[in-house]
Parts: structure tokens; sequence; C-alpha cells
């Protein structure tokens, strides 16, 4: 059901943004800061997710690594930006300006 939920948040998202969608995933990195997105990552995600190579893995077992995430072919600029606008319930509700959006989706992208 979640993964139906994610689903349908993609495709209307896709749809209300076209422009989103046919940029390259270069172009999409130019749009944060991937040393910021570190940053903030280390501050207010490493809690509970592996945020860099070569740490230790999360301490709670749902806190997919940030590796991870980057590797799954499927994570594009826009599926990270639609998740981590999305509330979970598994997750602190976290409010990211616009800027801290990019930067944290500009360094999970660096890391493919």
């Amino acid at each position: 059901m979640r993964n139906l939920i994610i689903s349908a948040i993609l495709l209307l998202a896709s749809l209300a943004q076209p422009n989103s969608v046919t940029r390259t995933v270069a172009a999409e990195q130019m749009l944060g800061n991937a040393t910021e997105g570190l940053r903030f990552a280390r501050d207010h995600c490493a809690d509970c997710h592996q945020v860099e190579p070569g740490e230790a893995p999360a301490v709670i077992p749902a806190g997919k690594s940030f590796i991870k995430v980057a590797a799954d072919p499927k994570m594009t600029a826009l599926s990270l930006r639609v998740f981590l606008r999305t509330p979970h319930i598994d997750m602190p509700d976290f409010k990211l300006t616009e800027e801290q959006t990019d930067d944290v989706i500009a360094y999970i992208l660096s890391l493919k």
C-alpha cells in the first residue's frame, strides 16, 4: 500500500512539474550544494541513517543508508524531493526549506 501511495505521489509530481522530469541528473545536482547537504545530513539525519560511506550502519534498522538510497536507480532528484516533502510515520516531521531540500538531494545524488 505504501509503495502505491509513493508511486501515485511521484506520478502527480511529475505531471505537475514536467520540466523537472526532463532534467539530467547532472543538472539536478546543480540545484543544491552537496557539501551543505552533507553538513545537514550529519546534523539531522546521522542519528538514524548512515549518511557517509565508511560509517557504521544506521542504529535504527528502518533508517536506510544514504548510500543505498543513491544506488537505487529509481532515485532521482524528483523522487527524492517528493520523499523529503512527504511526512512519514517512521521519521521525524522535518520541515526542510527549499534550499535544504536541494542540498540534501545534491548530496545523495553525489553518492551515485
